[in-house]
């Protein structure tokens, strides 16, 4: 690359350092000041003058791409804070909205309110008024409370049946629970520390007594004494008709393996 630029004005050449900007005259090979060579003049001329009369300085009119980054940078940035001051406008127009909206309904359900509140007012001040059959209630107050102490006397005694019945039954239930060996037999699991004391009568009685809450008869005729003298008994079904798997719940079926092994280890078996 050469090391001077020329520089001609009304056919006046000027020589020029491009190193150090230093004029060089035409004839010299390097620039006097930093010593970088110099081009000859006839073997690189430049182009004659500018319309304008002024020199060309062509080679300091290129644009650069630092300039076009720096102009695309601003139009996007200003095209970019244009649509968030539209998005924002827009939401807060629709907030707004919103607001009058709540407002205007809030308005609307107090106005209905009052109305029917006026509206209540009204009709119970209608239902004070007296009329003409206001004269023939007063008239037969006294045979409506005669009638009133009647019921009220009736219904005494109806509650007090019940109340009597209510209490028959639960000494009923309370009399059936005791009559029972082991009285949860069919609805939670027994463990062996809960027969421990039971003679092999007993643990006999509690075995059977899962058949007979099912309505089960026996052969054995002391069992069949023994359970037809129980309140909650009922022999409905044939011993040959009767199939544990079938009547018996999973209670019911771990308690009677579980009184079994307790007979074994008594030695009731």
């Amino acid at each position: 690359m050469p090391a001077c630029h020329i520089v001609e004005w009304r056919n006046y050449i000027k020589l020029f350092c491009n190193n150090c900007g230093n004029e060089i005259d035409e004839n010299s090979k390097f620039c006097s000041k930093c010593g970088q060579p110099v081009q000859n003049i006839n073997q690189n001329p430049v182009s004659g003058n500018t319309s304008d009369g002024l020199p060309d300085t062509t080679y300091n009119k290129q644009p650069t791409n630092k300039n076009k980054n720096q102009k695309e940078q601003w139009t996007y940035l200003i095209i970019a804070g244009i649509l968030l001051i539209a998005i924002i406008a827009g939401i807060t127009i629709k907030q707004l909205k919103h607001g009058n909206k709540a407002v205007n309904t809030e308005n609307a359900q107090n106005n209905t309110y009052d109305n029917n509140t006026n509206n209540n007012t009204s009709s119970n001040i209608k239902e004070d008024k007296p009329d003409n059959g206001d004269i023939e209630t007063i008239k037969n107050t006294g045979n409506k409370d005669n009638i009133s102490n009647k019921d009220n006397a009736n219904n005494k005694d109806n509650t007090n049946k019940k109340k009597n019945k209510s209490k028959k039954s639960n000494n009923k239930s309370v009399k059936s629970s005791s009559e029972y060996i082991l009285p949860d037999s069919d609805r939670k699991y027994y463990k062996m520390k809960d027969l421990k004391g039971l003679t092999a009568s007993k643990a006999r009685l509690a075995r059977n007594e899962l058949f007979a809450r099912h309505g089960r008869k026996f052969d054995d005729k002391e069992l069949q004494k023994y359970f037809n003298s129980l309140s909650w008994y009922n022999g409905t079904i044939a011993p040959e008709a009767f199939h544990e798997e079938e009547f018996f719940n999973k209670y019911e079926i771990a308690n009677r393996d579980l009184i079994i092994k307790y007979e074994e280890k008594k030695g009731y078996r």
